[in-house]
C-alpha cells in the first residue's frame, strides 16, 4: 500500500497492487469510539443516544435538553453544534477541567454559548 503524487493529482497503490488515481485524496481511517459501560445503552443507540455529533443528530434534538459526555475537542464541537438546536446542552467531563483535553479556542467558544455550557453547566470530577 502506498500513496504518491501523480502530476496534478494522486495515486494510491492498494494491497493487491491495484492503482487508483484521483485529483483529491480523502483518508477516512475510521474511528474507534470509546463506549460507555452502561447497562442497556446499546438498545438506545440511534434513539436518543449517539456516538457522534453530526448535523442530523443535532437537528433531531431541536428544543431538547442534551447531555454530551466527553472532554476532548470532539465533545466541544458537539456542544457547539447541538447548542444551535437544543434548549440546553450540558457537558459531562471526567477530570478536573477541560484544559487537559480540549483546545482553548473551543473552551472559550462553548463558554460563551448561553445554552451550551456557559456559566456553570460543566460537570467534572473523578477519573
Amino acid at each position: 500500500m502506498g500513496v504518491s503524487s501523480d502530476g496534478p493529482g494522486y495515486v494510491a497503490r492498494l494491497s493487491d497492487g491495484t492503482l487508483v488515481r484521483g485529483r483529491a485524496l480523502l483518508l477516512a481511517s475510521g474511528v474507534d469510539w470509546r463506549r460507555l459501560d452502561v447497562p442497556g445503552i446499546e438498545d438506545m443507540l440511534g434513539a436518543g443516544v449517539y456516538y457522534g455529533a453530526g448535523p442530523s443528530e443535532a437537528l433531531s434534538c431541536t428544543r431538547s435538553r442534551v447531555v454530551v459526555v466527553g472532554g476532548g475537542n470532539s465533545a466541544g464541537q458537539a456542544v457547539v453544534r447541538f447548542a444551535r438546536y437544543a434548549q440546553q446542552v450540558t457537558l459531562l467531563v471526567r477530570g478536573p477541567d477541560l484544559a487537559a483535553s480540549m483546545s482553548q479556542y473551543l473552551i472559550d467558544r462553548i463558554s460563551g454559548i448561553p445554552n451550551g455550557g456557559g456559566g456553570n453547566r460543566f460537570s467534572g470530577g473523578g477519573s
